[in-house]
């Protein structure tokens, strides 16, 4: 009885203690201008569930995304935020990459933006941080594969089979663009 209670103890606490993946996959982007362009993508998340299995937890560790089809060198992105956005800003043609999360750990972490979204921009050959959202940015369609916490399609991903993802996985409307008035409800 007692053998049986420890595994029976083991079992519970193995099924909501974290889980790390790691996934890797190319994906063709729309970037809104009448071009695409394919890229590479790793991600590194934990997920976890309570022990009744009601409540699923994500936790971003390493995003990356590479850009082997352009031209001039444009550097690897990585952070451990959720890219869901990319384009190239008309304004100035900077490279823009806008992040969010579902993670509310996160999301504290990271000053707590609200919306709940991070930009970043290539500025003379590097990344950085941008101090908030810029105007260019809200109310643009997400254009990357985000639903990568179950089964990731077959490389590239083409845009057809990332609308399809998004319909079936019946998301509201703040995670289909960038809104302004988003919140993450932590």
């Amino acid at each position: 009885m007692k053998n049986v209670l420890i595994l029976l103890i083991a079992y519970l606490l193995a099924g909501c203690s974290p889980s790390t993946q790691k996934k890797s996959w190319s994906e063709v982007v729309d970037l809104g201008n009448g071009k695409t362009l394919t890229i590479q993508r790793k991600v590194e998340f934990e997920t976890s569930n309570s022990w009744s299995g009601d409540a699923f937890g994500m936790r971003e560790l390493k995003s990356t995304l590479s850009f082997d089809d352009l031209e001039h060198g444009v550097p690897t992105w990585t952070s451990n935020l959720m890219p869901v956005l990319l384009y190239q800003d008309s304004a100035n043609q900077q490279w823009v990459v806008v992040t969010t999360t579902f993670n509310c750990d996160i999301w504290r972490e990271q000053g707590q933006p609200r919306p709940p979204y991070w930009e970043f921009r290539l500025v003379d050959g590097m990344w950085r941080a941008a101090e908030s959202l810029s105007p260019n940015s809200f109310s643009r369609s997400t254009n990357l594969f985000f639903r990568y916490e179950k089964e990731v399609p077959q490389s590239p991903i083409s845009i057809s089979v990332k609308d399809d993802i998004l319909k079936q996985a019946r998301l509201n409307e703040s995670s289909k663009q960038v809104p302004s008035d988003a919140k993450l409800g932590c």
